[in-house]
């Protein structure tokens, strides 16, 4: 555990272009998310004010999510960049704006993962493996998962309740789009080094906003809910596509 302190301490680190798309990203995904200010009249001072929140929100959310990449990529000794997608945070902003903020549509992009060559040597299968970079990429929706329970945890006990509730809600409605198949996002590692893994996490969380909706909070209850998917999944897929003769 001390060499694992050590570590973070002298390789958590960010490149100046992972600085640059992580700002971009913050700037866009807040714009998306801030564009309907929920007033019936416009006002320029409540829209700029009611951005810069979103701002600080979407920061936080983006941080954590890019820490949960980090911290568990240099504990597997590896180490892990981030990538916006550019493509999809403009696409992202169009939609909002055609349906005046009223569809949400966040593609930020992903994590590149690099070879630690030194700190991974004698370890089994020492290279990058579609597996353990799958798992590592899952981290980052996981950790806004977690923290969205705790900031909703906050808010049940009636502290800032709406700001909070939005905290939950955009953590959660970024980790659900992180997990997606789509280009450098975190569900295309996972997906391509096990669909079955990726089913129980994709409805992992599925499973904790559906269970969020109803009022009713339970991690425990949610991962019953992504085993029972993937339980259905495998049977009606897995199980006859590597079935033979």
């Amino acid at each position: 555990m001390l060499q694992f302190w050590w570590k973070l301490k002298r390789h958590l680190t960010w490149k100046t272009s992972e600085i640059r798309d992580l700002l971009i990203t913050i700037l866009a995904v807040a714009f998306i998310f801030a564009y309907d200010d929920k007033q019936p009249v416009f006002h320029f001072n409540y829209w700029l004010f009611n951005f810069f929140k979103h701002i600080l929100i979407v920061g936080l959310g983006v941080l954590i999510y890019d820490l949960g990449h980090k911290v568990s990529s240099i504990f597997m000794n590896l180490t892990s960049e981030y990538r916006m997608w550019s493509v999809g945070l403009i696409i992202g902003v169009i939609i909002t704006i055609l349906s005046k903020g009223k569809i949400y549509l966040i593609l930020p992009g992903g994590i590149i993962f690099h070879h630690w060559t030194v700190m991974r040597l004698g370890h089994f299968r020492y290279g990058l493996n579609y597996f353990t970079t799958g798992l590592l990429a899952a981290m980052g929706p996981v950790f806004l998962l977690l923290f969205a329970t705790f900031f909703k945890t906050i808010a049940l006990f009636g502290l800032s309740t709406d700001l909070f509730n939005r905290i939950t809600f955009i953590f959660l409605y970024f980790a659900i789009f992180a997990m997606l198949p789509f280009p450098r996002h975190d569900g295309a590692h996972l997906y391509f080094a096990n669909r079955n893994w990726y089913v129980i996490f994709l409805f992992f969380l599925i499973g904790y906003i559906f269970l969020y909706k109803l009022h009713f909070y339970s991690l425990i209850f949610a991962a019953l809910i992504g085993l029972v998917v993937w339980l259905i999944y495998y049977i009606t897929f897995e199980e006859s596509a590597w079935t033979f003769g």
